[in-house]
């Protein structure tokens, strides 16, 4: 059985796709989606059908990003809806075919809502913790705050925990290179920003990346190394 880590869409359906139809996959294999399905690129209804649909053919765990929470938090308010419009909510409502922002809460399917309130702040299997953000050193999993979790970006991430390794998403890798620190391994490869959607088999290292024109890079993490390997390249 498989394990794959999937890196921040942000709204890059095509790449999703296409990096789904890539990984060599079987029924038993579980995937883990670190977080920021929606915002900033323009298919993020898309997205959510898809993530929706795939969960009904394969086990699924999908994690909750700063972009979740920000789009939850706008239905509370004019002045959270305007932070979460000018962060990327816009291409988000457009992406439903919003135009006006009344009333916009209906207009989205209740089965979106849903997926999005039901995602998890992080997940723990064996030896891997899976979170959006990253994970404070010193403090226990289910007392981690939520800045840490899902706000705070890790750009030099301590070890958390000895025998543990954090997969996380959200401090963007603008190279599109996988950062790996061996003790964390972040896989936010700026998809939206012109480089790769990155998935990861965090039992065997061997990662996928698929760029914008379906161009696709595959390759295994060489653990101990700050950068990963490439074994081969195509596209």
């Amino acid at each position: 059985m498989a394990v794959y880590a999937i890196g921040d869409i942000h709204g890059c359906y095509k790449q999703l796709v296409r990096l789904i139809e890539l990984i060599p996959k079987s029924k038993k294999d579980t995937f883990v989606f670190l977080g920021d399905y929606v915002d900033k690129g323009k298919k993020s209804k898309d997205v959510i059908d898809y993530l929706i649909d795939l969960s009904k053919k394969y086990t699924c765990v999908f994690l909750r990003g700063n972009h979740e929470l920000l789009m939850m938090n706008a239905c509370s308010g004019k002045q959270k809806f305007s932070l979460w419009h000018s962060r990327g909510g816009k291409r988000t409502l457009k992406s439903y075919g919003i135009k006006k922002k009344k009333n916009w809460v209906e207009q989205i399917d209740k089965s979106h809502w849903e997926f999005i309130e039901k995602t998890l702040p992080c997940f723990e299997y064996k030896d891997f913790i899976f979170v959006h953000a990253g994970l404070k050193k010193g403090v226990p999993l289910q007392e981690q705050s939520e800045l840490d979790l899902i706000w705070r970006k890790y750009f030099s991430p301590e070890k958390y925990e000895k025998g543990k390794i954090v997969i996380c998403g959200h401090t963007v890798r603008k190279s599109g290179k996988i950062a790996n620190y061996g003790h964390t391994i972040c896989i936010d490869t700026n998809a939206y920003g012109g480089k790769f959607l990155s998935c990861l088999n965090v039992k065997t290292g061997e990662f996928f990346q698929v760029k914008r024109k379906s161009k696709v890079r595959k390759g295994i993490l060489i653990m101990d190394k700050k950068e990963p390997k490439l074994m081969k390249k195509s596209g």
